[in-house]
């Protein structure tokens, strides 16, 4: 059985050997050339700053991650002088031959990598801190990573401000307003500022903190501050500022919107929680029947006000006085059993 190569083929590779042909005679030209002087090439691809010892710092598109097990450095052989860059695979397995320097040739390019490694650990900075506002310090101390399990102290701020600055003048044109009254300026300044900021202080400390201008009560704009001891510390808990109360019963409520200081400790298989603090809220019910609101009081006969006289209508007007004569019982013709008041909205504002 005879096969014949596919013709398709055959005219594929003759194409691809017409075109390499001009650039295997070009290049041999220019290298048959150079016997006496240098030639200069352009290269068609831009240069960058990789170690050429180092393959792996070398980005491909294609290229896969180079395995764990691959070994880079630079060693120094002391019969030869030189200093040798291996790579290997493993400890001892060296799949490609090793590059030769001179001490003057090792000393310039270990000053080249030392330049491009620091300026791109000033790169990697910069490009941090453009990325959000969030301070990191650290504290070189060993008594404060001891205190508070770590060296950093860490900020997050998150919010908005808002600052409207203007000026009013005005200029009333009536004689009849004095001349220095006619003129009058004013400086209109408004602010408006809702923050949050919550940080770390170590591993132990956490701080939270919410402000906001347009807060309609106090108690809304709330500051905490907590200590989170180990399992085996005897203080457990500290927090100080907004706290809270809860009681695992039913018969106790517990209290909330407290301001204040918290401490949870542990005595063995006792567990304590004392609280110092000042109540910033109260608790009120409200009952609604009919879709109106109703609220019940009492008013004591002895508590009124002296020589101040409200009547229900005309016809008490008309009788006070003679009711009145037969004090200390009045002489009064009615009874009144029931009184419902309403409050009539005149401004017709909306409640």
């Amino acid at each position: 059985m005879t096969t014949r190569p596919h013709m398709g083929f055959a005219r594929m590779v003759a194409t691809v050997l017409c075109c390499l042909a001009p650039w295997a005679s070009g290049v041999w030209a220019q290298t048959s050339g150079a016997s006496s002087d240098s030639v200069t090439y352009n290269l068609p691809f831009p240069h960058d700053n990789a170690d050429p010892y180092n393959p792996t710092e070398f980005p491909g598109g294609v290229s896969l991650q180079w395995p764990s097990n691959f070994n880079y450095g630079v060693v120094y052989n002391p019969v030869t002088g030189m200093y040798e860059v291996q790579q290997t695979i493993g400890d001892t397995l060296l799949f490609r031959p090793s590059s030769m320097f001179s001490l003057d040739e090792y000393l310039d390019y270990n000053i080249e990598g030392n330049l491009s490694e620091f300026w791109n650990e000033l790169q990697e900075e910069e490009d941090a801190a453009d990325k959000a506002f969030a301070p990191k310090l650290e504290i070189d101390s060993e008594l404060f990573e001891m205190i508070f399990g770590s060296n950093e102290i860490e900020i997050k701020p998150q919010g908005t401000a808002e600052i409207t600055l203007g000026y009013t003048w005005n200029n009333t044109e009536n004689p009849r307003i004095p001349e220095r009254q006619r003129r009058a300026g004013a400086v209109n300044f408004d602010q408006r500022i809702q923050l949050n900021i919550g940080g770390s202080i170590g591993d132990k400390i956490e701080l939270g903190t919410q402000f906001n201008t347009e807060s309609l009560f106090d108690f809304e704009n709330q500051m905490n501050i907590g200590f989170q001891g180990e399992e085996d510390d005897i203080l457990k808990n500290i927090e100080a500022g907004n706290i809270n109360m809860p009681l695992n019963s039913s018969l106790i409520a517990g209290s909330q919107s407290l301001f204040g200081l918290k401490l949870e400790t542990q005595w063995g298989r006792l567990y304590n929680t004392t609280v110092f603090s000042q109540q910033k809220g109260e608790r009120s019910e409200i009952e609604v029947e009919g879709g109106a609101q109703t609220q019940e009081f009492d008013i004591r006969a002895d508590d009124y006000e002296a020589n101040r006289h409200y009547f229900l209508s005309q016809y008490f007007v008309d009788k006070y006085d003679d009711a009145m004569k037969s004090l200390p019982v009045p002489n009064s013709g009615a009874m009144i059993n029931r009184i419902e008041v309403y409050v009539v909205n005149t401004q017709a504002n909306t409640q």
